[in-house]
């Protein structure tokens, strides 16, 4: 389970750099991040190892993303917002996986 953690861990520090960047973000892009979200979503739904509240946690919020990404347009002042706010999701989930000390 260590390793889907961190895997997912990876994927969303990746995916937050991305969406704060001013860089360009292609349809195509967003399609193949969606592909990983539910690659994500499904090893999560068969483990067991992990906790029913952590699945649930990582569920919505793969949703919440998987929701933002489908409603993206190509208006520039809705497009910097939604990548504001997709960017926020994913350090929500880094926040949830990181260890408390």
């Amino acid at each position: 389970m260590g390793n889907l953690f961190f895997k997912l861990g990876k994927w969303c520090f990746l995916m937050k750099i991305v969406y704060i960047s001013k860089s360009e973000i292609t349809e195509d892009f967003r399609k193949e991040q969606i592909t990983i979200l539910h690659w994500f979503q499904n090893e999560f739904s068969k483990s067991k190892e992990i906790s029913k509240d952590d699945q649930k946690y990582i569920e919505k919020k793969l949703s919440k993303v998987e929701n933002l990404f489908n409603s993206w347009t190509d208006d520039n002042v809705s497009t910097e917002r939604l990548k504001r706010k997709i960017a926020n999701e994913f350090s929500k989930i880094m926040s949830h996986l990181s260890p408390q000390i």
